[in-house]
This record gives structure tokens, sequence and C-alpha cells, in this order.
């Protein structure tokens, strides 16, 4: 059920079909524990017949005939929802410590220019993202001017980048207002290269004073 299989199909097959080659050595490192009469827990990952991964807790123990090692006898649990609470905790920690560390630069004697670089430094480090930018929003000339840049991008980003009120997804946010996100570009028809990046995801966050 687990896996997506009826029984008679599991039933005599390799147990690598159920496991991804990159999670076999923690299957075979628990396998000689067995064999040494020992029991023991510990995560890995499946695949379900469909080709999509499950997080499981393994809980294992040797069986003996007489004093023959006969197998092992192991319990999985699903741990998918236990995963994705851990993540939002390491998400909401990652938050609280950038709230804490912008809230830090603000009380010191920066000028806003150092203060907007520190921001956008501090944003990167929490969220480990490859670039981050903060573009300021120009009324008059209807257009969004680069004033801060960290990352891979620092050297494929000219100084001067401009950006037209509704172009691309960063244009998208700042006229609608709201958060624009893809995790795939390609398929998001908002989003255009601005230069020569390789950007495959991007995140797009209106700021309003």
């Amino acid at each position: 059920d687990l896996l997506g299989y009826e029984f008679e199909e599991l039933v005599g097959q390799d147990w690598r079909i159920t496991c991804p080659p990159d999670q076999h050595r923690i299957i075979e490192k628990a396998d000689r524990l067995r064999k040494d009469g020992k029991s023991s827990r510990y995560e890995v990952e499946l695949l379900r017949r469909d080709g999509t991964r499950v997080p499981v807790l393994v809980s294992g123990s040797p069986r003996y005939e007489g004093k023959e090692f006969a197998g092992s006898l192991a319990v999985f649990t699903d741990i998918t929802m236990q995963k994705r609470l851990q993540q939002e905790a390491i998400r909401r920690a990652a938050q609280a410590d950038l709230i804490y560390r912008v809230g830090q630069r603000i009380s010191g004697e920066l000028d806003l220019e150092s203060l907007l670089a520190e921001i956008v430094r501090a944003v990167r480090d929490s969220f480990d993202y490859y670039g981050v930018m903060l573009l300021i929003c120009d009324e008059k000339k209807k257009r969004l001017k680069l004033q801060s840049i960290v990352g891979g991008y620092c050297d494929i980003f000219p100084k001067d980048l401009t950006v037209k009120l509704g172009e691309g997804m960063i244009g998208q946010a700042a006229v609608t207002g709201k958060t624009q996100i893809s995790g795939d570009v390609s398929k998001n028809h908002y989003y255009i290269r601005l230069s020569d990046e390789e950007t495959k995801s991007e995140l797009a966050i209106p700021i309003f004073s």
C-alpha cells in the first residue's frame, strides 16, 4: 500500500527495486547489523511504483531458525508529514533569524545604501538562495532600479540594471503588489531573462513602505 504495489508483485523480488541507488548503503549497513544479531532504527527513502520517493522510518530486527540467521523483520512507517513539519520548522527558524538580523542592522547607524546591502546579504545567508537582488521603484520613470545584489549573479547583471513596471515576474510583483513565484521559469509566461543568467526558479516579492 505504501509503495503502490500489489502483494504478489513484491514477494520474491530483490529489495533494490523499491530503493533508490543512493539509499542502498543505508539498508546494506542495517542488514550487516541484523546478521550480527542487532536491531536498529533508521531513516531511508523508498521508491514508489510511480517513481516518486517516500521517506520512511525503519524498525528492523533479526530472525533466527535455531541458531541460524534466517532474515529480518522490518516495520516501515511513512514519515512524510513529519519531514514536512521539520522542514517548515527549519524555514520558520530561518525567517526568525532573518528578522532578528535585519532588526540588528536597522538599529545600527548605517546609511540607507549600506543598510539595504546588509539586508540583501542577510536574506541570501538565511535562505541559502543562489542570488538575491533588491530593486527600488522610481515612480516617475515607471521603472525598478537595481539597488543591491549578492550571490551568483553579481558579475552578470549590470550595476545600472533597470526593469520596467509590469516587465517579467519582478515587474509583475511591483505592479500587482503580489508575490510571484515559479519553480520552473520556462513555464511562467511572465518570466523574461534579464541577462546571460541561467535561472531555473524565481521568487519576486513586493516591498511596501
